[in-house]
């Protein structure tokens, strides 16, 4: 009887430790559980976060440069002489991806006062911060333009620019400065008709930069 009396609370005991052991650890499966789906929740608001502030990606609509150009002419019988133009160039449809960017459509529009004419800008971008809020971007510009010339008329030309740009992005604008060391030349050759519009330019453009943005 005794030996029963023991053998019966002996099993009861290791019934009920065997029962709080389960206990225990399904209690640490579902805290653990819960700590995963909390962390997996911050993570997901974290790269939300992220998402949201990242300017890798994205397209600028439309944009504008405004500055001036300093022109000198390498051919002193030319009929180009050194010249100081303003700059106003209107930027559609610049693309942006990580490292490199395009502006499919760069406008020239100042006549009289500038060159005017198109062309297309593209080049590297050197992200100064994670999210691309503020960036370097070195590129090219090549261009063909009417350029007003001391004849008080206008030379067909092809312009071929280096440039260097500071840009600081927000969510929907884009701002910055830039440089263009441009050379251009004429492409009226030397017939009589168009000697007097001959020649090559060399000379720097300094500009404020600012566009209208979205990403993607």
């Amino acid at each position: 009887m005794t030996i029963r009396i023991v053998t019966t609370v002996f099993s009861a005991v290791l019934l009920f430790l065997f029962s709080f052991d389960a206990l225990a650890e399904e209690q640490i499966n579902t805290d653990v559980a819960d700590t995963a789906e909390v962390s997996e929740e911050i993570s997901q608001d974290e790269q939300k976060a992220i998402t949201a502030n990242n300017f890798s990606n994205g397209i600028e609509w439309v944009g504008i440069n405004i500055g001036a150009t300093l022109m000198m002419s390498l051919d002193h019988e030319s009929g180009f002489t050194d010249m100081t133009f303003a700059k106003a160039d209107l930027l559609l449809f610049t693309l942006r991806r990580d490292r490199f960017y395009m502006t499919l459509l760069e406008l020239h529009v100042l006549p009289t006062l500038g060159p005017l004419g198109l062309g297309i800008r593209m080049g590297h971008r050197c992200p100064l911060t994670a999210n691309y809020a503020h960036e370097i971007r070195i590129g090219a510009m090549i261009s063909f333009d009417f350029l007003p010339s001391r004849n008080m008329d206008f030379a067909k030309t092809l312009s071929f620019a280096p440039h260097l740009q500071y840009i600081f992005n927000t969510k929907h604008i884009s701002l910055g400065l830039g440089l263009d060391l441009i050379f251009t030349t004429s492409l009226e050759g030397d017939s009589s008709r168009y000697e007097k519009n001959s020649g090559t330019l060399i000379g720097p453009a300094l500009y404020i930069r600012g566009s209208f943005a979205s990403m993607f």
